[in-house]
């Protein structure tokens, strides 16, 4: 269900608490629930006022359910625990379920499709939906961006939130997804740079604040806080906005990460530094300078962390790619692949990918590669319930044009 409220006067303080913009016309707000779904539109939202307070969140104000969660002022709350289960063993910040619509042994099923005007670049999930951020591609007239998802029993694709987008991302990774809430963010001509929040079901604007160009972020939930990386020249850095209001604070002055993938934990972060390329990883417990983990030729396509260790996805001259990570503090190819894949997906033991010859899993431990699917696809995300895959459209040889779509593959045995 979509609800619209085109006036939303009465959140005006609070809007001016949590965010620091000017000029946000029609702001968005997504609320995501249990197969629920709540669309807002606040007009005319004003700048806000110095002095700002932080507003502690509460859990419901996060959409978790259990564990320890920064409340977003620099405290920590307790969401609770799980009657059945480990809290955060298949979704962070929420208990175990059973999927609604499990996966057979060997399924490949089709969950939807959109028009192939406008990319996906990034896909998440949540436990019931794939969540996924389209933009138009570099290159192309400006367009609009846009959050949309789909559930994993398949039916019609969601239009969450509109972002207006008047630049495009490049293949940003914009979009996080922690506990039943999207974290994303926009980048508009007119009205400035936007980073977002989804909220519970209440009319609580979720707006979090302007940041000059947010390419990639992540959240941290042990400090209830979002991780921003901007990527404005001369204004780049890795920043941090507090899920409860106040001041943005900057992590890491003048740092130039790629429009890929920031990667957070509740004690590290981790990234791709474009220039000089490079892995790098900051701690988040206490202040600390960022580290160099490994310097590279130039930068890698993409980056995951699987237990504690970051694995990187590194083009080699003479074509293909290698899954590098690293070994007594030394960067290790794991594996050389074949095809070009261009993202990574970590879960259990094995990093996944996918490309034209279809879904890969390299065992973290041994490097085996394992063919799972000869799905082909051009993005994917893992998680317990299965692998989900978006495959790009366009025209096909006989020039008739196909949509995207999204698929869901059952893991293997």
């Amino acid at each position: 269900m979509i609800a619209l409220a085109p006036r939303l006067a009465p959140f005006a303080a609070l809007l001016g608490s949590l965010a620091r913009f000017a000029g946000l016309l029609g702001s968005l707000l997504v609320a995501a629930g249990c197969g629920e779904l709540e669309l807002f539109v606040a007009a005319d939202a004003a700048p806000p006022e110095d002095g700002r307070v932080c507003v502690p969140r509460t859990c419901q104000d996060l959409r978790v359910e259990c564990g320890p969660v920064g409340d977003g002022c620099g405290g920590e709350m307790d969401c609770g625990s799980c009657e059945e289960g480990a809290c955060g063993a298949v979704f962070a910040g929420l208990c175990p379920e059973a999927p609604a619509c499990p996966l057979a042994p060997g399924e490949e099923r089709l969950l939807g499709e959109i028009s192939p005007r406008a990319e996906p670049i990034v896909l998440d999930t949540s436990p019931t939906h794939l969540a996924f951020f389209t933009a138009f591609p570099t290159g192309s007239s400006p367009g609009q961006s846009t959050l949309r998802h789909v559930s994993k029993c398949g039916g019609e694709v969601v239009e969450v939130a509109d972002g207006r987008n008047g630049d495009t991302f490049g293949g940003g990774h914009t979009l996080d997804v922690f506990g039943r809430a999207y974290y994303f963010a926009t980048t508009r001509f007119a009205d400035g740079d936007t980073v977002w929040r989804g909220a519970p079901d209440t009319l609580e604007v979720g707006v979090l604040g302007g940041i000059p160009r947010p390419c990639t972020l992540a959240v941290d939930a042990a400090r209830g806080r979002l991780l921003v990386a901007r990527c404005e020249r001369e204004e780049e850095a890795i920043v941090a906005v507090p899920l409860g209001g106040g001041p943005v604070e900057t992590l890491v002055p003048g740092e130039r990460t790629t429009r890929r993938r920031l990667v957070a934990s509740d004690e590290a972060a981790w990234w791709v530094r474009e220039e000089p390329p490079a892995i790098r990883r900051l701690s988040l417990g206490e202040p600390a300078a960022p580290v160099t983990l490994a310097e590279e030729e130039v930068p890698p396509l993409d980056l995951v962390v699987l237990g504690g260790q970051p694995w990187w996805l590194r083009p080699l001259p003479e074509g293909g790619r290698a899954l590098v990570t690293l070994a007594d503090g030394a960067p290790l190819v794991r594996a050389e692949l074949p095809g070009e894949p261009e993202q990574l997906a970590a879960h259990g033991g094995g990093i996944f990918l996918v490309d034209a010859g279809g879904v890969t899993r390299v065992d973290a431990l041994t490097g085996e590669l394992r063919s799972l699917s000869d799905l082909p696809g051009d993005r994917i995300v893992v998680d317990a319930d299965g692998i989900y895959v978006a495959r790009f459209g366009g025209r096909d040889a006989d020039d008739v044009v196909q949509p995207h779509s999204f698929w869901a593959i059952a893991h293997p045995d």
